[in-house]
């Protein structure tokens, strides 16, 4: 039977996230309450807002048809992404004095995407409410909407496997339990401990308001920051604390869940844990050497260079690499990092971390995959009878997935050197448009602030704030959901 887009699907959902962002909108407008802001009476208009056009579309497209195809399961995943993102963008509008509309766009975008660019230069007159809700927006991108969906509409039963492929769309896809909803939960389970263990360590040295905040950011690997000069001003434990968690957030929610159930080997026989770790030391060791030999000093918690340098080594590797983006000099004392450090910081960009964890970017699978094809070509070349395959945790990778990492791959290429020419079009220095396309792309905006000496988001024209916004939601979908909503083939009839 042909059959057209699931509109009546398409709504549906679209009211249970609306019922949803209703909730949430909660959080910032008590915090506004207890901190005696006005602006708590935004979130007071936009929860009630939600709750009752998200009540009106459950109501209106409730006979809607329990059938998602992978097609369908594309097409919900990119449009949700595109409406709810500027339904978080309403909040910040009503500070015009400090946002522009397409500043409260891109303030959003950044915020659910996971990508931590920030238009905001100074944070004391930023009402608490608006704060919070910027964290909260990473903490719930992070685990992205259709997560939520899969926890809500239960009538989907087994077409949730094409929401959750449009999430998780990695060439690994595991599950740890037979049913989606089932895996879903257990997901959720290991996010809640990893951000309330996170929220206690930070609690020992911050106070209540920037242990949240910070949790919310370290966790989702967001990267936003709160305060003038954001991690670099907080003790060398609060670095310490952030570094351990920004770690275990790169590393697969799968493979976490095994760790605290009976497979706890299981993750330390996976490649892109192994893969992972190797990088963050080699890294950590070429930047601390670089520190050290160069005498960068900033952190005055010891005074013996060497722990300086290897304190700052690792915390700068671990935060690239698992694309959270937090820096160590803070916007009131920028130090330029250096050409080597800088360009050395945006390769690390591109990697990300493992698949199904917090970390974006092109993911470890996929790079290591690449780097076992190229090898495995190489011998292919040497000797032609040779039977060869790559393979991936032992097992042979079919060479279908294989010939889909290298179209992922090329477009992630072609995307960040586009997105890069395209920002140079706008007055940005080359090396800078780079830089900003690769965070961008990557989610990791945040520390191309820091790469960039001198440069601030709020400076960008309207068109140069597209053009980022573009890349944080192309980079967030992992590519193939975002271009989807473009394909004619995929509007049109099966």
């Amino acid at each position: 039977m042909n059959k057209r887009f699931n509109y009546r699907l398409f709504f549906y959902v679209l009211g249970v996230m609306l019922q949803f962002f209703a909730v949430a909108f909660i959080v910032p407008a008590v915090t506004g309450f207890l901190y005696f802001e006005l602006a708590a009476w935004i979130f007071v208009f936009c929860s009630a807002s939600c709750f009752i056009a998200g009540t009106m579309l459950k109501s209106c497209f409730q006979s809607y048809k329990p059938y998602l195809s992978k097609k369908d399961g594309r097409l919900v995943t990119g449009l949700i992404w595109l409406i709810l993102p500027l339904i978080g963008a309403v909040p910040y509008t009503f500070l015009s004095s400090r946002f522009s509309f397409i500043d409260s766009v891109f303030e959003s975008f950044s915020g659910f995407t996971i990508t931590g660019s920030s238009i905001i230069s100074s944070f004391e007159r930023i009402p608490k409410s608006i704060l919070i809700w910027r964290a909260l927006t990473q903490w719930l991108g992070c685990l992205g909407f259709i997560i939520f969906i899969i926890s809500f509409v239960s009538s989907l039963r087994n077409d949730s496997q094409n929401f959750f492929d449009t999430e998780f769309n990695s060439i690994s896809r595991n599950k740890v339990k037979p049913h989606i909803r089932a895996t879903v939960y257990r997901i959720l389970v290991i996010y809640f401990l990893i951000s309330g263990i996170c929220f206690l360590l930070l609690l020992t040295k911050m106070n209540i308001f920037y242990s949240l905040c910070y949790t919310f950011s370290c966790v989702s690997t967001g990267g936003f920051i709160f305060n003038i000069g954001g991690i670099g001003v907080f003790p060398y434990q609060i670095h310490i604390i952030i570094m351990i968690m920004m770690f275990i957030s790169g590393i697969s929610y799968f493979l976490l869940y095994y760790f605290i159930t009976s497979k706890r080997r299981q993750i330390f026989k996976d490649e892109q844990v192994k893969v992972y770790i190797l990088m963050i030391l080699t890294a950590s060791l070429i930047l601390s050497a670089f520190f050290y030999f160069t005498d960068v000093k900033s952190l005055t918690y010891n005074s013996h260079e060497l722990l300086s340098a290897l304190h700052r080594g690792f915390f700068y590797a671990i935060s690239a690499i698992s694309t959270t983006g937090y820096g160590l000099i803070g916007s009131s004392f920028f130090m330029p990092l250096g050409v080597f450090m800088s360009a050395f910081l945006v390769i690390l960009m591109f990697p990300g971390g493992c698949s199904s964890s917090s970390a974006t970017g092109l993911k470890i699978i996929r790079v290591s995959l690449l780097a076992k094809y190229s090898v495995t070509a190489l011998k292919r070349m040497i000797s032609p009878r040779a039977i060869l395959s790559v393979k991936f945790n032992k097992v042979a990778v079919k060479d279908e997935s294989i010939n889909m990492v290298f179209g992922f791959f090329f477009l992630y290429i072609l995307i960040f050197l586009s997105g890069g020419i395209l920002l140079s079009t706008q007055g940005v220095n080359f090396a800078d448009a780079l830089n900003l396309s690769a965070a961008n792309l990557g989610n990791i905006g945040s520390l191309s602030t820091e790469i960039s000496t001198g440069f601030e988001y709020g400076s960008l024209n309207v068109l140069s704030k597209l053009i980022i916004i573009t890349l944080m939601i192309t980079g967030r979908l992992e590519i193939y959901s975002f271009l989807a909503l473009f394909s004619r083939i995929i509007w049109s009839k099966r």
